[in-house]
């Protein structure tokens, strides 16, 4: 029996035809990058709404929720990071800002 999750089936379908073509790496990988485009979507409508619902009874929500799903964009990028490592792609780059980048010591 299938379990209602409020999801379009097209969605559900897309889902799980991922995870049946693909090796338990690259899925992972493209459900992070699937994950992360809803995340940012989701993000987006909100900042949109929030901006437009201002000084009404629903603003309070929807800036609620663009703080909840930034928090979410930022957790994705690292699940986007550890996932695309899994499946073999080369960790990104981390290397501490140069001297110019940085700006004088101190801030000043």
């Amino acid at each position: 029996m299938a379990v209602d999750r409020g999801v379009p089936p097209e969605v559900e379908q897309a889902i799980q035809t991922v995870l049946r073509s693909e090796s338990p790496e690259h899925a992972s990988a493209l459900l992070a990058n699937m994950a992360n485009r809803v995340v940012a979507e989701l993000h987006k409508l909100a900042r949109t709404q929030a901006n437009e619902q201002r000084g009404k009874p629903q603003w309070g929500r929807w800036a609620a929720l663009v703080n909840a799903s930034r928090d979410a964009v930022l957790k994705l990028s690292m699940c986007r990071e550890t996932a695309a490592e899994l499946a073999g792609k080369a960790p990104r780059a981390r290397r501490a800002p140069s001297r110019a980048e940085a700006g004088p010591p101190g801030g000043g």
